[in-house]
């Protein structure tokens, strides 16, 4: 009697996992859909190169990258928004991490 119970308890465990795997899955799906839109949307808001040097005249150099229009560094980190592998780009000041602008490759 105590081994069948015991050999019931563990398919019912077993069950439970075996469900709980898909439900897991579905919910960091769902988790990394959010911060995706979620950052998508903030890369929309940040000005392109050209919108950029038109907010910020004074922030334009004459070779190199334009000057962070924060602390006026010329360093720039160029970042993927979701990967490093990704299209969508955001440029940020290397020196304050300020996002300055945003573009596509």
């Amino acid at each position: 009697m105590h081994a069948e119970v015991h050999g019931h308890a563990l398919v019912v465990f077993g069950a439970l996992l075996i469900l709980s795997i898909p439900l897991l899955l579905v919910s960091v799906f769902i988790a990394a859909s959010r911060t995706h839109r979620k950052n998508l949307a903030e890369w929309r808001q940040l000005p392109t190169f050209d919108e950029y040097l038109a907010q910020n005249p004074d922030c334009k150099t004459d070779q190199g990258p334009p000057a962070c229009n924060q602390c006026h560094a010329t360093g720039l980190l160029n970042r993927g928004l979701s990967s490093p592998d990704s299209k969508q780009r955001i440029l940020t000041c290397d020196s304050c991490h300020a996002p300055l602008f945003r573009a596509e490759s």
